[in-house]
């Protein structure tokens, strides 16, 4: 590796170091919906150096495997498990001089077959800070430790030849003081790494909206296909769900001459196609129905340009009053909080591991997980889907050191609102996902508002969710829990406590009338010390009062 100047190119020395740089030449969030055909696994052995810090003294020289934290791989950096401190001393956004870098390399054989093609870099999960190289040209650089990062490589490799690929991870950053979980902090590669293709002219992107009618099973989908920048003039968008047609759409880029076009009429490249689907079955926690979408671009004469393909689930979720209703019925929420843990792998969980999970729930009569406290592993979903299971989605977001006064320097806010956004970009299209939740324990401040509303402005067909505000206003305000939980807040569309009690539950529930929201503790029945317990007693209350409707067990 070169020194820390020479490497970072266009990103600022330093960089890691600095809040308000998120990333740089990084493509935008999408779903993920390429076939195996197009990509070219890089999972497997990678030589790896371990520096002291970037740009420092090699600390270790290596071969290990990729996904892996390194962490687990024995080259001297091992994991650090805290709650509530940083395993660092600050304050934000310092790190420590002595900051482990990993330095991944490899040599990439990129497909003759390719050539014409567009090439796009995927990696799965990054811990923390990720810097991309090829042939020694800088490329770009991203945070978010548990969201994908990709990446243009199509002017910098040549199908035909390889290339050197250098995979740099700096392990703490400032981003680490909004990763400060209740857990086992890792570093690495901890998800697949991989190279795609796509056609110049391409689906850059879909986003697939489903309704349900309740009352009278129609459905309504409508599809929204993004297109990349090159174009192909009289192309169309076709939508097909379960092998038949439901409508198409032509494609939309820039006028290349019409200044007024563009500012008044234009609104974004691609096409969008709705269609009312007759008699569709609903999609449910004990019937995930699924139907395969398959969206097309083709030219003017119909011959095909691109195709994707997904599932998509019919199904209806809303707070109306104080419930929180799918399909037109209040559900109890028998759900659990999960992390990407394996004891042997760290963050790296095998797919095997993660149905296993899903099973496991399944068989003990649970219907929901939230993923706390980040995005999972994009597979974890699609079990979800296919099995049968409501998911709590949360953000990237906890900053439980500095709880109440960090995310109120607006310095902070931009990686916020794109840990938020993406997280939804990435899992939009799952029927899974009944709520977004904005992160955990983080206290309230303005960028948090902020990114409800985006969320409810590109989502209105979910809830958000998030809990840390009523602690925050119960502190500043003087008010027990059950008072803070009667206050209406503009950052959650629900009530989701942590370890409330039992007393206090019935208080809410009984002392006049209900707010216009549900309450579903976001944690309970933690087992640490000599706290479990009263699982029959907090039952009891849900099925006797209106408006407690669940919880999400912590362990």
């Amino acid at each position: 590796m070169t020194s820390s100047d020479e490497r970072a190119g266009p990103v600022p020395v330093g960089s890691w170091a600095r809040p308000e740089v998120v990333a740089l030449n990084r493509l935008p969030m999408t779903t993920f919906l390429r076939e195996d055909a197009d990509v070219l696994s890089l999972d497997g052995a990678w030589s790896f150096t371990l520096l002291n810090r970037p740009g420092g003294a090699v600390r270790c020289a290596t071969t290990v495997q990729v996904p892996g934290c390194w962490t687990m791989q024995d080259v001297g950096d091992p994991p650090q498990y805290t709650n509530i401190r940083m395993p660092f001393p600050g304050p934000p956004p310092h790190v420590p001089e002595e900051n482990p870098t990993g330095v991944y390399r490899r040599s990439v054989d990129i497909p003759e077959a390719w050539r014409g093609s567009r090439v796009v870099l995927h990696v799965g999960g990054a811990d923390s800070v990720l810097y991309v190289e090829v042939d020694g040209r800088p490329v770009g650089m991203g945070t978010d430790s548990r969201l994908g990062q990709e990446f243009d490589l199509t002017d910098l490799v040549t199908p035909g030849r390889p290339c050197e690929l250098v995979l740099t991870v700096v392990r703490w950053s400032a981003a680490s003081y909004l990763e400060d979980q209740d857990h086992w902090y890792h570093a690495g590669l901890h998800r697949s790494v991989l190279l795609y293709r796509t056609p110049r002219v391409h689906l850059a992107d879909v986003r697939a909206v489903t309704d349900r009618d309740p009352a009278t099973g129609t459905g309504l989908l409508t599809v929204h296909a993004t297109t990349g920048e090159a174009r192909s003039e009289g192309a169309q968008v076709r939508v097909l769900l379960d092998g038949e047609p439901v409508g198409a759409a032509r494609a939309r880029w820039e006028h290349p001459t019409n200044v007024h076009a563009n500012a008044y009429l234009f609104t974004g490249r691609g096409a969008t196609v709705a269609a009312e689907v007759p008699a569709v079955a609903a999609w449910s926690a004990e019937h995930p129905h699924l139907s395969d979408l398959r969206v097309e671009l083709v030219d003017a004469d119909g011959a095909l340009l691109d195709a994707v393909g997904l599932r998509v689930g019919f199904r209806r979720v809303e707070v109306r009053g104080h419930e929180l209703l799918v399909n037109g019925r209040a559900v109890l929420v028998k759900g659990v909080n999960r992390h990407d843990h394996d004891p042997r792998t760290g963050k790296t969980v095998s797919r095997a591991v993660m149905r296993r999970d899903v099973e496991l729930m399944k068989a003990h009569n649970l219907n929901a997980v939230r993923t706390s406290h980040y995005p999972n592993d994009p597979y974890l979903y699609d079990v979800c889907d296919e099995l049968g299971m409501y998911v709590v989605d949360e953000a990237n977001l906890e900053t439980h050191a500095y709880l109440r006064s960090l995310l109120t320097a607006s310095e902070w806010g931009p990686a916020v609102l794109e840990r938020v956004t993406r997280m939804a970009l990435r899992d939009k299209n799952h029927p899974c996902v009944v709520m977004w939740s904005l992160g955990n324990e983080s206290g309230w401040a303005p960028i948090l508002d902020a990114a409800a509303a985006w969320l409810r402005a590109y989502d209105p067909t979910r809830p958000v969710h998030y809990e840390n505000g009523y602690l925050d206003g119960s502190l500043a305000g003087g008010l027990t829990p059950p008072e803070s939980w009667r206050v209406p807040r503009r950052e959650t569309d629900v009530v989701p406590p942590m370890y409330p009690s039992v007393e206090h539950l019935e208080e809410w529930a009984t002392a006049g009338q209900l707010p216009e929201r549900p309450l579903i503790m976001c944690e309970y029945a933690h087992a640490m010390n000599n706290s479990g317990g009263d699982l029959d007693r907090y039952w009891a209350a849900i099925e006797r009062h209106p408006g407690l409707q669940g919880g999400f067990v912590w362990d």
